[in-house]
């Protein structure tokens, strides 16, 4: 028996992928603190489109996403800090996983012929004007 996976909103797939992101290119700050999560949610490069988050809206990303088991909340130091599931829910390598706030097939933002979109439906859920979706290489 297979479990589709919720369509992710905007703001739940900037997340996810600024997690991933940060694993691979901050190991040492690796699991991120909500303060250093916003920060790279709303970082002004290499990131379209660019957000402004505010805490809040990251912290309610983050508690739908622990929902899906997708993040996982750690005690470290002062602050909480967050890590990705992504490996485990997925069962695939984080490497391989691109978050697009794009639909998955449009050619402007991918190849239909290298990925391919992890079947995903949740009735219901506001993906904030845009078909944000998890891609696999």
């Amino acid at each position: 028996m297979t479990t589709a996976l919720p369509v992710l909103s905007l703001v739940e797939t900037r997340v996810l992928g600024v997690l991933a992101e940060k694993q691979r290119t901050v190991p040492d700050s690796y699991p991120l603190t909500l303060n250093a999560l916003v920060s790279g949610c709303n970082q002004k490069t290499s990131r379209n489109p660019v957000l402004e988050l505010s805490e809040s809206q990251v912290q309610a990303a983050i508690d739908s996403l622990k929902g899906y088991s997708l993040v996982a909340e750690t005690s470290g130091g002062r602050a909480w800090r967050y890590e990705h599931n992504i490996d485990r829910v997925l069962r695939i390598p984080s490497q391989s996983v691109i978050t697009s706030p794009a639909h998955p097939l449009d050619p402007a933002h991918s190849n239909a012929n290298e990925s391919r979109e992890v079947p995903a439906t949740y009735p219901g859920r506001k993906d904030y004007g845009m078909n944000a979706g998890i891609m696999v290489n």
